[in-house]
């Protein structure tokens, strides 16, 4: 009906069907572009909406990386901004020096709260411990639940469970 009320005033107007067919496909072709525009946007974005969990497995990759190196300085710097107001870099360094050596850290879970502000880890590590005395490191896997926060920078933080007591 639509094309019918077009064509009648174009042809009044003194157009011709061809040109007519022509501004009409053109104008089809401009739908359907900015249709498929929308739905890969839409796609895409839903897609990269996954409430931080990408960022946030990269951030404790990194973390269990520096972790398993014994590069406590590091992690440091990953560490919740509120336990980097109450402790300096050095106490931290000394309170945090590994007595567990960690190797190959897996992420086994992320769950993150509904807000998207805090999110509870599970990392799968062999941990290696050397008891006073011994000759032998004794290796065992186990897991460890690790608690993160985005702070107000939208940046993923740990949270270490010692840290962040009341006085």
């Amino acid at each position: 009906m639509v094309m019918q009320l077009i064509k009648s005033f174009n042809k009044r107007s003194g157009i011709s069907d061809q040109e007519i067919g022509l501004k009409v496909g053109y104008i089809g072709k401009w739908f359907k572009g900015l249709f498929l525009f929308v739905f890969i946007s839409t796609l895409l974005v839903a897609c990269s909406n996954d409430g931080g969990e990408a960022e946030l497995r990269k951030r404790v990759d990194l973390y269990w990386k520096y972790r398993s190196n014994a590069q406590t300085d590091l992690m440091y710097d990953m560490e919740y901004p509120v336990l980097k107001n109450r402790m300096d870099k050095n106490t931290y360094i000394k309170r945090y020096a590994p007595v567990v050596k960690y190797r190959e850290p897996v992420i086994e879970s992320v769950q993150i709260d509904e807000d998207g502000k805090a999110a509870d880890v599970r990392i799968k590590v062999i941990a290696g411990v050397r008891p006073q005395g011994a000759k032998n490191t004794f290796e065992r896997p186990f897991s460890i639940d690790d608690r993160w926060v985005k702070a107000d920078d939208s940046m993923w933080y740990h949270v270490p469970k010692s840290g962040l007591k009341n006085k």
